[in-house]
């Protein structure tokens, strides 16, 4: 029994000596690969973040140590001090009306073991202001409990300063209309959608908060004129041509007044894609005539 025993023993030792060789070699070769995977994997992050201009960085919460790439020095307007400490540099830019938000961002994020991110703006050595779109993702270590963030930073100051246009220019339009009493109107023939501006919601009666429908809005118009108006759009989907009519309209509180009804259809690829134009009450100028 014993000597079976010593057999086994020594049958099983020599079948472990013949597979670990190869099973070692085997999973030397996985790590190999996975390793080698893992390299092409950062490289094209890298180049990908650099022809972006993405910058990465990462923020140790035990040694509150803040690692930043060269790009983000870049983005921060501080090039020339790459390899600096970053955690002071990035108290020293953040713009101050930014801080308090930044930073209880930063608290819900550790608090709740949540993304972290947001708009952000940075001040320039130079003064120049601008914005950067932060995201960063947090790892959860021993006691459940936020370790470090991850996460990149890109410039969007040119978006933002085209938003700021864009609204400033909204309002400009906006107070124009109002002063001379005109409204603008769209109606997204995709999305199956009309925007009223606060003129032509005014002009007729409705809340500020009204959502006018498709349906709906046509039968503002007096009853002769809905023909009328139904002929005129149906052109300008279908022929591309404007119009511009003058015709009653029966108001929110029925009150019965005369519109100038100006608009025409926008186009993409030969297809009607949307109606937009302009409304104005013109009921003193008829009444007079």
């Amino acid at each position: 029994m014993k000597d079976a025993l010593r057999l086994l023993r020594r049958l099983w030792g020599q079948l472990r000596a013949r597979y670990r060789m190869p099973g070692s070699l085997q999973d030397s070769h996985a790590h190999k690969l996975a390793q080698e995977q893992l390299l092409k994997t950062n490289e094209r992050f890298a180049i990908a973040a650099d022809a972006v201009g993405i910058g990465v960085w990462e923020w140790d919460l035990a040694t509150q140590n803040l690692s930043w790439d060269a790009h983000m020095y870049g983005l921060a307007g501080r090039p020339a001090q790459a390899g600096a400490p970053a955690l002071p540099l990035l108290l020293e830019c953040l713009h101050p009306g930014d801080r308090e938000r930044f930073e209880n961002d930063l608290r819900i994020a550790i608090t709740c073991r949540s993304p972290f991110g947001g708009d952000y703006r940075l001040v320039w050595h130079n003064g120049e202001v601008h914005h950067l779109r932060t995201a960063a993702r947090t790892l959860v270590g021993a006691g459940n409990r936020v370790v470090r963030l991850t996460g990149v930073s890109f410039d969007i100051t040119a978006l933002k300063l085209a938003q700021e246009s864009l609204a400033a220019n909204d309002a400009f339009l906006g107070r124009a209309g109002r002063i001379a009493g005109v409204g603008g109107w769209r109606v997204d023939l995709v999305k199956k959608k009309i925007y009223w501006s606060k003129v032509t919601r005014s002009i007729h009666e409705v809340p500020d908060d009204y959502e006018p429908q498709l349906d709906q809005a046509i039968n503002f118009y007096a009853p002769e004129a809905r023909p009328v108006i139904e002929h005129a759009v149906q052109e300008g989907v279908s022929k591309g041509v404007p119009w511009d009519l003058e015709l009653p309209l029966i108001t929110a509180k029925g009150r019965r007044i005369w519109v100038r009804a100006v608009g025409e259809a926008e186009f993409a690829d030969g297809q009607p894609v949307a109606l937009v134009g302009a409304f104005q009450d013109i009921t003193e100028r008829r009444t007079r005539d």
